[in-house]
């Protein structure tokens, strides 16, 4: 788990020739404007190290890898956002995908479901919940959508 000194390292694959400067906000004024900025040099081939929650802000672009002070490399967010531009999410709502979820949560989202038997509230592994949902949505495209009736059925059901 992250501490308040956890430390992250940052290397941005496009500076290739040259280091390119990155800010991170660290304070907003009173109207909510950038008031401080802490600015990175990063380069292709040298991780810079800075606090976490600082290199974690570079989990929204491919061309970054970051790394917490362990070495282990983290995953960057997908831009969902262009995928489904489409959908209309409610206020109090986010787009994620299963693997971001807590455990609890997929437990919870599986039980609700017809023939969760199968999920056990503490035995069963996240990856496992995760395939029955999975198949449960599944189901629901494939599942056979009722005809559709003709105009000329329609008609002949309300003929007297």
């Amino acid at each position: 788990m992250p501490t308040e000194q956890s430390q992250g390292f940052v290397v941005d694959t496009l500076a290739v020739a040259e280091p390119r400067i990155h800010s991170i906000i660290t304070a907003f004024d009173k109207d909510g404007k950038p008031a401080l900025t802490k600015q990175y040099p990063l380069t292709s081939d040298k991780p810079t190290p800075m606090p976490l929650d600082h290199a974690m802000q570079f989990l929204k672009d491919k061309a970054f890898i970051v790394t917490n002070d362990e070495g282990v490399v983290m995953k960057p967010l997908e831009n969902i956002e262009e995928k489904a531009s489409h959908v209309q999410i409610p206020d109090g709502y986010v787009l994620a995908k299963y693997e971001e979820l807590t455990r609890d949560s997929l437990v919870l989202r599986a039980k609700v479901l017809p023939n969760s038997g199968a999920i056990h509230p503490v035995k069963s592994k996240s990856a496992d919940i995760i395939v029955f949902l999975k198949a449960n949505e599944a189901a629901k495209r494939e599942a056979p959508r009722r005809a559709e009736m003709s105009d000329a059925e329609l008609e002949q059901l309300f003929q007297d």
